[in-house]
């Protein structure tokens, strides 16, 4: 087994979701979940910055919460 560089942040973002950002690299996926369930999906990836990334993530929250 080989560890990763890979870092993984995770936010709350109210009504019991959560986002998890994980970065390799300049590379990042957001993967969103409720923390009363055992499903998490893939909102989008993307090469950015982290900035670039988290606005993105802020803009298409509401629409991934539905």
């Amino acid at each position: 087994m080989k560890k990763l560089n890979i870092t993984t942040e995770t936010y709350d973002v109210g009504n019991g979701f959560r986002i998890e950002v994980v970065q390799e690299g300049n590379l990042f996926e957001a993967w969103i979940y409720h923390k009363d369930y055992g499903i998490k999906t893939l909102m989008f990836g993307a090469e950015d910055t982290k900035e670039n990334f988290m606005q993105l993530v802020e803009t298409g929250l509401d629409e991934e919460m539905e």
